[in-house]
């Protein structure tokens, strides 16, 4: 990620006024906000596109918020992917966490949080490549 770009977030949410809700919050946050009500909707857009960072929710109506996870991470390893749900709990977390998630947050969470932690690992990320540009220098 270039440090001139805006970076781009995928929300996976079916609850509609939750994901226009998390999107408008990033948005306001200098994110760019891209929109996806389930899990085959999320796989086909990051299919096209490679996000910086993607917030799923754990239940989607047609599979697994686990299942677009695996997906991101396999297709982007370099992916900040922060799980949501209203009824998870630590073994949810656990597993989130172990396939690649940065963060797990419990419904109802903070929108200022879930752009902090967004940002936090969105920003991890970039440093990253930068020292590896330099190193490559």
């Amino acid at each position: 990620m270039t440090q001139n770009r805006q970076p781009s977030v995928l929300v996976v949410e079916d609850d509609v006024d939750l994901r226009r809700t998390i999107s408008e919050s990033l948005e306001s946050e200098g994110f760019a906000a891209a929109q996806s009500p389930d899990a085959t909707d999320a796989i086909e857009r990051l299919k096209a596109f490679a996000y910086d960072g993607i917030v799923i929710d754990l239940h989607l109506p047609d599979a697994s918020g686990m299942d677009v996870l695996d997906e991101a991470i396999n297709r982007y390893p370099e992916i900040r992917a922060v799980v949501i749900t209203g009824f998870g709990g630590v073994s949810e977390a656990v597993s989130a966490m172990k396939r690649g998630a940065v963060d797990f947050l419990i419904k109802p969470f903070q929108l200022t949080q879930l752009a902090r932690v967004i940002h936090a690992a969105v920003d991890q990320q970039r440093l990253r490549e930068e020292n590896a540009e330099l190193r490559a220098q």
